[in-house]
């Protein structure tokens, strides 16, 4: 996984495993801890290579926050595009995560 934390000719940020650690992906999409701060980063999807992309925001300050918030909460739907019917997303829903 740490491949996607190397420098890449063209791309408009820079990385480097120095200062970056990728615990995953998400539909092809790193998601970046920042190694000195603990917050974790990630390219939304702009419809375009994520290494293309000049869009990195951060989601968390922690991964706990990250984890409850965006892969076990109301932000998973954002982060991965999946549709409510899915059974995550359906599990979340049933057990109060998702919001509304």
């Amino acid at each position: 996984m740490q491949f996607y934390a190397d420098p890449v000719d063209g791309a408009e940020v820079s990385l480097g495993r120095e200062e970056w650690f990728c615990p995953g992906v998400v539909s092809d999409e790193p998601i970046f801890v920042n190694r000195s701060t603990g917050a974790v980063w990630y390219f939304p999807d702009t419809g375009i290579e994520w290494w293309k992309s000049a869009v990195f925001e951060r989601a968390a300050d922690n991964f706990t926050t990250f984890f409850l918030a965006w892969v076990a909460g109301p932000h998973y739907m954002q982060l991965t595009g999946s549709q409510p019917e899915e059974q995550w997303p359906d599990l979340l829903r049933v057990l109060g995560r998702l919001g509304g």
